[in-house]
């Protein structure tokens, strides 16, 4: 099951009673995408432009020293783990969300004409909920993607 977000506003439409065959292969891509994430969190994305895949990825986790966290500089997350034996939380890196490291991949393309699709998938494969976070979603707009399909709780 995946959801549409258009023109940026945050009504969802569910798209599962009414996916053609070109969506579900891009929201399958995702989630084969997402599949080669190590984090706990896997997510994938595909950017589409008539009906063929132009950028694909995944979010992944960078260490700090890398040159990849200062071009991103505003699109890293930290990832966090506590410690068994206290309560204190501490940066174990950072990760790049699967839709900056897609857009990311297609330079200064426009994009004003491509749709988005983003899955997340749990440890049974089965799809989970992708909205994407607000400093994703900022950059998806200035981008100007016109569409964007996320996955929700449901089984591929």
């Amino acid at each position: 099951m995946a959801r549409n977000r258009s023109n940026y506003d945050l009504k969802d439409v569910d798209i599962s009673k009414t996916c053609d065959i070109n969506q579900a292969k891009f929201l399958k891509k995702c989630a084969y995408l997402a599949s080669k994430s190590i984090l706990t969190q896997k997510h994938g994305c595909v950017i589409v432009y008539k009906n063929e895949i132009i950028s694909c990825g995944y979010n992944f986790k960078i260490n700090n020293n890398v040159q990849y966290k200062t071009d991103l500089s505003s699109y890293v997350t930290p990832i966090h783990f506590q410690d068994e034996c206290s309560t204190e939380h501490y940066a174990c890196g950072f990760s790049v969300h699967a839709e900056i490291s897609t857009i990311k991949k297609v330079k200064n393309k426009d994009l004003s004409k491509c749709d988005m699709y983003v899955v997340r998938i749990g440890p049974f494969s089965n799809f989970k909920y992708s909205h994407p976070c607000k400093i994703c979603a900022d950059y998806i707009k200035q981008k100007k993607i016109k569409k964007v399909y996320y996955s929700v709780n449901s089984i591929i």
